[in-house]
């Protein structure tokens, strides 16, 4: 059973739906670097179990499945519910642009490794403080090929039509700006957790440190733990 700290839950929280991407723990880590805490969720929990944190902000991972293939992960039905920001990065892009309406295709537009990326609306919040052009990480073998008429274009590269769009505060990227090979992925990410879901940058390591051990004292109480933990690290705490 979960146990709900009501400590967390005065945390505006941005959650990272993974979808198997091998970079999602990076997405929590960047979100963390902007001062605002994350949490990684599996896109088929049930939404009751979301009711412990104060969510403000939502991004979905890439993964390597195949979004017109019925058994692939789809966006949860409570998705939104929350009426907060939307991110969708490759997997998550394409995942949004088909249950919207729009079409994901199969193609030889593959990429993997660097391209450069044009901004057409450089006005955007997404894009703030970024270069007109520049370089991101693309690892994707669908993409999007027809937006749904609501959505909006925001960028394009050579072999990527639809490398970034968005409709109303609902954002999709088929780069990875989590990613080091991205430039300017850092500032896409805060100008999406700070300016889009006006988040302030309040949180830190520490916060979270105190929530651990509140969480802890709460479910064990009286009771003992069984505790493994790194040779490296009982090897640290015998240099001291």
């Amino acid at each position: 059973m979960k146990v709900i700290n009501d400590t967390q839950k005065t945390y505006n929280t941005v959650i990272i739906l993974d979808y198997g991407s091998q970079y999602s723990k990076l997405i929590a880590r960047r979100v963390r670097e902007c001062n605002v805490y994350s949490e990684i969720i599996n896109p088929h929990v049930e939404k009751s179990e979301l009711e412990h944190l104060n969510i403000k902000g939502i991004i979905l991972s890439g993964g390597p499945s195949d979004i017109n293939n019925s058994s692939s992960p789809k966006i949860p039905e409570w998705l939104y519910d929350f009426d907060v920001p939307i991110l969708g990065i490759c997997y998550g892009l394409q995942a949004i642009i088909y249950n919207d309406g729009g079409v994901v295709s199969s193609d030889s537009n593959s990429e993997y490794g660097n391209a450069e990326i044009n901004l057409i609306s450089h006005s955007d919040p997404l894009f703030q403080n970024c270069d007109q052009n520049f370089n991101v990480w693309m690892s994707h073998g669908d993409s999007v090929s027809e937006i749904p008429k609501s959505y909006e274009l925001l960028a394009s590269t050579d072999s990527c039509k639809y490398a970034a769009v968005k409709f109303n505060n609902i954002y999709g990227i088929q780069f990875h700006p989590e990613v080091v090979h991205t430039q300017n992925g850092k500032q896409i990410i805060s100008n999406f957790v700070n300016e889009i879901c006006k988040i302030k940058p309040e949180w830190t390591s520490y916060n979270f440190i105190n929530t651990a051990i509140d969480q802890i004292s709460n479910q064990v109480g009286d009771n003992k733990v069984l505790c493994a933990i790194s040779g490296v690290l009982i090897h640290r705490l015998q240099q001291l």
